[in-house]
């Protein structure tokens, strides 16, 4: 296989995952267009990583660019979807998480508060 082959395939991986990427964006918004970037920018590494491998361990033909490019279209989807599922996660945590953490500290300082007027 030679490197215009290779970069076919390649190529024809990431623009799945492009379109795989920008279809799930329909359904799981992003905050701004940072988050949109980022979320699609892992589901075209994500798509370059495995849609080939993917199609090599169902024994499809992985050198037929049509292939390639539907089995990095669910792979882009997948990721994107994967990256909104993580986010989304952590924006709905992450109140919990410093408030956690917060009344811990705040707790740390009204103990220690405590010990310097006893100590007096």
């Amino acid at each position: 296989m030679g490197w215009i082959e290779y970069l076919q395939h390649k190529l024809s991986s990431a623009i799945g995952g492009l379109l795989g990427g920008t279809s799930a964006l329909r359904f799981m918004h992003a905050k701004d267009i940072k988050d949109a970037f980022y979320r699609g920018g892992i589901s075209v590494i994500f798509s370059v990583a495995f849609g080939i491998p993917l199609l090599a361990y169902f024994g499809l033909p992985y050198q037929n660019w049509e292939w390639q490019l539907a089995s990095a279209f669910i792979c882009g989807f997948i990721g994107y979807s994967a990256m909104s599922a993580a986010a989304s996660y952590v924006t709905i945590y992450q109140k919990k998480i410093t408030i956690k953490g917060r009344r811990n500290v705040k707790l740390v300082k009204a103990s220690t508060a405590r010990r310097k007027k006893r100590t007096k």
